[in-house]
């Protein structure tokens, strides 16, 4: 018996509830397994594929061409829907080897097709990783990230995303089930016992941040030779004072489009954000923080104009190195970040490379609509943030900072409410990979996955992983080192999370999570003393 293999685009369908439809009303059931037929072997010969089986509620497609496919279901989903009654179709989609033997087709990538076009709804088109990747430079296809799941009888987990074109239905990522491996009582017991530990720890932390902050903080001298920079809060000028998020947020980009420079050391946001409205001198500020220059700046928005003045000071001497005011239309916020940043390494001397070139002109989003939300949310409490964020996905799905801020509002939920924790673990994990595939340049997004890795999967060698690619987009990413140094303790590896820690309090020296590092070190590695 003669057998031949190829790569194929598979395409595998199923009528949703037909049992239960054929029980209530079996001749209506049965114009819709009809009506079905009837257009897959229609349209899929227009698309230039092959059924090679029906199943009576379903069919198994092969294409030669991914896009083909994609298109081809696309239009099976319009034309089940014009049915009377209706179709209720889900598809799913996949690329592997398959075996052709006398006009039956069997593999890996058969069964994956099914085991995806399972998660789905009536009117869903899902599709694996391998399809997306496919696809994603099509601009006809629209695509949302579902998350990744264990299949049954899959070896290896699988990522899923949807097809989001106009009449499709996009399953609510908390709603999806299948034929999804189940998760083990032990490992349920186990998931408990972490958020326990987890809960005690952010006790500790809460109450090191109300107390400890001032004995622990050891001030750190400068040089006055090294290429360093701390960036306080811009001042907000506008009439209206509830435009101080947007300030606050010019300041956070700018520390971060700085913080891309590997030569030159720039403190991190939690420290300089405590000398909003400070009275402090800025040679005092300076030596507390450990740098040679201060840049400080303010913000005026009204409506769509925006003026931004920002100016370099020497510490030592009080001496301005540079100065510059930004006269603009708001959609040009990005632009001048990145001037300013470019702007501050010349007055250093500071040497890009290619890549700090490319990152410090990248744009968070091209929606400055979204952007602004985005800015807005992060000044909410924590429960109130994610409407505001699901909002600003809807204006730009691929805002990858958005999703970043997602999965941290939803790793932290379960501290809370540990009865919550798996459902939104699951959640901060699945909007964590989503940061990472639409910001895989981003220092921000491999952190949360680091991050959000460390408590989901348990697994702190995957975190390091994550964290590590985080530091090498930015140098200067304390909270980063501080992530690390966590991962690095739960394998008992004090010595290296020892250092970690030492560069996050260079960076980040008034932070409460970095001293909150140094508690969680000194009691691990049993120094009570300290």
């Amino acid at each position: 018996m003669s057998s031949t293999r190829q790569l194929a685009a598979i395409l595998f369908t199923d009528i949703a509830g037909y049992t239960a439809m054929m029980q209530r009303d079996e001749q209506s059931t049965v114009t819709m397994v009809k009506h079905h037929r009837a257009v897959l072997e229609k349209t899929v010969a227009e698309f230039d594929g092959e059924v090679i089986e029906f199943y009576g509620d379903g069919s198994l497609c092969i294409f030669t061409s991914i896009t083909q496919a994609v298109h081809c279901a696309y239009r099976i989903q319009q034309l089940m829907q014009q049915g009377n009654p209706p179709v209720p179709l889900r598809i799913g989609l996949h690329i592997g080897e398959v075996i052709y033997e006398n006009g039956k087709i069997m593999g890996d990538g058969v069964n994956i097709a099914a085991r995806i076009q399972s998660l789905g709804q009536p009117g869903s088109i899902l599709f694996s990783k391998e399809v997306f990747d496919k696809i994603r430079n099509h601009p006809e296809f629209k695509t949302v990230y579902l998350g990744r799941y264990n299949l049954k009888n899959v070896a290896e987990p699988m990522d899923v995303s949807a097809l989001s074109n106009e009449g499709l239905t996009v399953p609510p990522k908390e709603k999806i089930e299948g034929r999804i491996k189940k998760i083990s009582a032990r490992r349920k017991l186990k998931a408990v016992r972490k958020g326990i530990l987890l809960s005690t720890a952010a006790i500790v932390i809460t109450l090191l941040v109300l107390f400890l902050p001032g004995l622990l903080k050891d001030k750190i001298r400068f040089s006055g030779s090294e290429k360093s920079i701390a960036v306080l809060p811009f001042e907000n000028i506008s009439n209206d004072s509830l435009q101080q998020y947007f300030s606050d947020g010019i300041t956070e980009d700018i520390i971060t489009q700085l913080s891309k420079i590997a030569n030159l050391k720039v403190i991190s946001r939690t420290s300089v954000m405590q000398y909003k409205g400070n009275r402090k001198n800025v040679r005092e500020i300076a030596d507390e923080l450990g740098v040679a220059t201060i840049l400080e700046g303010s913000v005026r928005k009204e409506g769509n104009k925006l003026r931004i003045t920002a100016q370099l000071i020497d510490a030592e001497s009080d001496e301005h190195l540079w100065s510059e005011s930004y006269d603009r239309d708001a959609s040009q916020v990005f632009a001048i970040q990145s001037e300013v940043a470019q702007e501050i390494a010349k007055a250093l001397n500071v040497k890009l490379t290619t890549e700090e070139g490319k990152r410090i002109i990248e744009k968070a989003t091209n929606n400055v609509e979204a952007y602004e939300d985005y800015l807005r949310a992060k000044r909410l409490p924590l429960f109130e943030r994610e409407e505001l964020l699901l909002s600003v996905l809807k204006k730009d799905s691929t805002f990858s900072l958005a999703w970043a801020e997602l999965a941290n509002v939803y790793a932290k939920i379960p501290w809370r409410n540990l009865s919550e924790k798996p459902y939104y673990v699951r959640k901060s994990l699945d909007a964590a990979i989503t940061a990472v595939e639409y910001g895989p340049e981003r220092s921000e997004t491999h952190m949360i996955l680091g991050d959000v890795l460390k408590i989901s999967t348990l697994s702190p060698a995957l975190a390091i992983k994550e964290i590590n690619r985080s530091i090498k987009l930015n140098p200067n990413n304390g909270e980063g080192y501080v992530y690390l140094a966590f991962a690095q303790m739960e394998m008992a590896n004090f010595t290296d999370a020892e250092k970690n820690l030492v560069k996050a309090k260079q960076l980040d020296p008034l932070s409460a999570i970095m001293h909150g590092g140094w508690l969680t070190l000194y009691r691990y590695s049993r120094n009570p003393e300290k």
